[in-house]
């Protein structure tokens, strides 16, 4: 679905890819779909059109677009798959990385590749498609993933149950954990990151939580730039938010459970 970001509107109809679209990518002049049936999709933003590509990849979780190519995880296989951004063909192997990937982002020659079972951060070098590093990110999983300028960060846990998430950053050429991390009080999975507007946006899930059980609200919480702790500042959402993005002034948060898309004024 299109969204005209100045009005909030939905333009045009639906655009019809595969079933149980899992992730989203914009790049290179195209809109880039993974899907629950192991189909990925590039789709002209320009007429609307949806190609589908020759591979299958098995549980797609994450989508980024970079250096080249189309980086698809899968979570079911432990690797991610490099593609052809025009034909959608596979480029060499998939490449080996942690248990259950699902979040990836690229930038600066590399892509960054979160893996939920086993927590770690796998570095690959984009132009060889080798692995360069393998962060021990969280005990019990890394969940998600952002850029923000020179900056890979992850959200991750130490607590098995995920009631406790933190936002930390990954010392790319030490290939560990560098510093203290950020709380995200009230946090649960899924979690999404998004960078932009002079922030780290990250998503609340809400819902009902131990040991009272007590439904809270969906909401979108924030790190400015320069800032150590959380700002005070929760904006309410959609129920079970799954996909977070920063693009033409404004904070995009999708919601699984409802089915609607909340733009955020990030100065507002």
């Amino acid at each position: 679905t299109r969204i005209d970001p100045r009005t909030g509107t939905v333009q045009r109809d639906p655009i019809g890819v595969g079933s149980g679209p899992a992730a989203i990518e914009v790049g290179g002049g195209s809109v880039y779909v993974a899907c629950g049936d192991d189909s990925i999709w590039r789709i002209d933003p320009a007429t609307g059109s949806a190609i589908r590509g020759p591979e299958t990849i098995g549980d797609p979780a994450g989508v980024a677009v970079g250096d080249g190519a189309i980086w698809v995880t899968s979570a079911s296989d432990g690797t991610v798959a490099r593609l052809d951004p025009t034909t959608l063909a596979l480029i060499g192997e998939p490449i080996e990385v942690g248990a259950q990937p699902g979040d990836v982002v690229v930038g600066d020659d590399r892509a960054w590749v979160a893996s939920v079972r086993d927590g770690t951060v796998t570095g690959i070098d984009t132009s060889s498609g080798e692995v360069v590093s393998t962060v021990d990110a969280g005990e019990f999983g890394a969940y998600a993933l952002a850029l923000h300028g020179d900056d890979v960060l992850a959200a991750r846990t130490n607590e098995r149950l995920a009631r406790e998430v933190e936002i930390v950053g990954v010392d790319q050429g030490k290939a560990e954990i560098e510093g203290d991390g950020t709380d995200v009080p009230g946090a649960a999975i899924p979690i999404r990151l998004a960078a932009g507007e002079g922030a780290v946006w990250v998503t609340i899930a809400g819902g009902a939580a131990p040991p009272t059980f007590e439904q809270r609200p969906a909401q979108v919480a924030y790190l400015a730039d320069g800032e150590s702790d959380l700002a005070p500042r929760r904006i309410e959402v959609g129920r079970r938010p799954t996909g977070i993005a920063v693009g033409y002034g404004r904070v995009w948060v999708a919601s699984a459970e409802q089915g609607t898309v909340t733009p955020i004024d990030p100065h507002g």
